[in-house]
């Protein structure tokens, strides 16, 4: 799997870029090197945390008055003095480099699911305080904690549910999602492209194409996610460019009436739009629940638990999420090419490369309300009236395939 191959690959160079073949190494000098911000943020937040709970510990602190402020200041000043001054062993220093690599991995991937899992992983509800520390280990897309912290404070909240939390981050990014067009959305994976080119195998810097797929799913942006698989599964590609990227987000948005993705389409009161490399929205409250997240990768049968973060690549769940089919048969068999080259025409404007990705797409889904669902959308994208012509041919011809295994009620 090159997603695990190259996550490897980064955990070595960087191994190589630190420590070295030294038996012990400082935290300064980590901070001080060649390696990605995300890595160094989760080392010093994760050793700040262990010299606090030690400190916290400790037989004389107990006698200190927690709610002195004088005090606090002054333990605050020590434990960022200790945690600066420390010094790793070998097992030590590399057990946390693994934990941070695999750390980031997730979040560039999955940066809402690694959010809401991270903070929420002890209860089902958090202080503020508690969120603002867990934002501690996160550098990469910190506008999604950051802004969803400042709504809290502005609205008087003391404290804050996973359900709540993660309807608030959601409701962030899609309005980051809205105000970037096609190549300002591409840049929002320049994190992405910029840790996997560390391990990365390809001379022309492109990365696994399965960690985009990923990166769009945690947005919900389905219909792109199948739009970047299906033209990499026919063109046999793996890994892709940045520039790659862009082209086919293009491609997409140019063949998609109806769907806006100028900041002048928003409600008056949202801000301009914000630079790629930083956005900084500030999202209407949401009002409703959250529509169900799709569902997310399971960790692997019999996998290693990380200490601490109960949380790790899963690599097996990453493989079903992006590549799963079901034992029904392929839809391409049951179209005639006449058919086909009237649903390619009438239904994907002549997009032959989309319709190939929407097959590959609706050959994953197991039960025909999932191939229901996604039709819906795909039918909304298009303005198309779902109960008429080709949409309406097209569905019939979908629903045909789980009539021959199954019973559809």
């Amino acid at each position: 799997m090159a997603l695990e191959q190259e996550t490897n690959a980064i955990f070595r160079i960087l191994t190589e870029r630190t420590i070295g073949e030294s038996e012990t190494y400082r935290l300064e000098a980590l901070m001080g090197s060649d390696i990605p911000s995300g890595v160094k943020t989760f080392f010093k937040a994760e050793l700040r945390r262990k010299v606090e709970g030690d400190l916290r510990k400790s037989p004389w602190f107990t006698g200190v008055r927690q709610n002195d402020a004088a005090a606090a200041r002054v333990a605050q000043t020590l434990i960022s003095s200790l945690t600066d001054a420390y010094r790793f062993t070998r097992q030590e220093f590399l057990d946390t480099l693994d934990l941070a690599v695999h750390f980031v991995t997730n979040y560039l991937c999955r940066p809402q699911w690694t959010l809401e899992n991270f903070l929420f992983d002890r209860a089902p509800r958090i202080t503020l305080a508690e969120l603002a520390e867990g934002l501690t280990f996160f550098a990469d897309f910190r506008y999604l904690g950051e802004i969803a912290l400042r709504s809290l404070q502005r609205r008087g909240k003391n404290e804050i549910g996973r359900e709540e939390f993660q309807a608030l981050v959601q409701n962030i990014d899609e309005h980051v999602v809205r105000q970037h067009d096609a190549r300002e959305l591409a840049d929002l994976t320049r994190p992405l492209f910029t840790f996997f080119q560390i391990g990365g195998t390809q001379a022309d810097g492109a990365i696994p194409v399965e960690a985009l797929l990923v990166f769009f799913e945690d947005k919900r942006l389905q219909l792109l996610k199948e739009y970047v698989r299906g033209i990499c599964h026919l063109r046999n590609r793996t890994h892709v460019t940045r520039e790659e990227l862009m082209n086919l987000i293009e491609d997409l948005f140019a063949g998609k009436p109806g769907t806006s993705t100028d900041p002048s389409s928003l409600p008056a009161e949202q801000p301009p739009a914000p630079s790629a490399s930083n956005p900084e929205p500030v999202p209407a409250e949401p009002e409703a629940p959250a529509p169900p997240a799709p569902e997310r990768p399971a960790p692997a049968a019999g996998g290693q638990q990380k200490a601490n973060i109960a949380l790790s690549l899963t690599f097996a769940g990453l493989r079903e999420s992006v590549v799963a089919r079901s034992a029904l048969p392929e839809l391409h068999t049951l179209i005639h090419p006449e058919q086909r080259d009237r649903f390619v025409t009438n239904i994907f404007k002549g997009d032959a490369a989309h319709f190939a990705g929407a097959l590959d797409r609706l050959d994953s889904c197991r039960h025909w309300r999932d191939a229901e669902a996604y039709l819906g959308e795909l039918y909304r994208t298009y303005n198309l009236d779902p109960h008429a012509g080709d949409a309406k041919e097209f569905s019939d011809t979908v629903r045909k395939r789980y009539s021959i295994n199954e019973r559809v009620s």
